[in-house]
């Protein structure tokens, strides 16, 4: 069937109405054929399954994501000595804070 459309289309010259009313047929071919390729009824099916693995799979990398955090927290002594100095500082300028009110 295309082929035969082409062949026409090479033999006679469309008018660009025509030209562009051929062109939207054959995209709206081409979404019905995909759209009849994706829907599939055993899709709709698995897909809450699906889903549920997926979520599954995040909160438990959000999890040990975290527990590596953690740990990288409480092992790293420099972070430590960040926030000692981050509470040297703000109680200081709590203090002038003060003495200037």
């Amino acid at each position: 069937m295309d082929r035969l459309r082409e062949t026409r289309r090479k033999e006679t010259q469309l008018s660009p109405a025509q030209e562009c009313a051929e062109r939207i047929t054959a995209l709206a071919r081409k979404v019905r054929e995909n759209k009849a390729k994706s829907h599939r009824p055993d899709a709709e099916t698995k897909s809450p399954e699906a889903v549920k693995e997926a979520l599954e799979q995040i909160k438990a990398r959000a999890q040990e994501q975290a527990r590596r955090d953690q740990i990288r927290r409480n092992d790293d002594p420099m972070l430590r000595q960040d926030r000692a100095s981050a509470r040297k500082r703000a109680s200081a300028f709590q203090g002038l804070r003060r003495a200037w009110w």
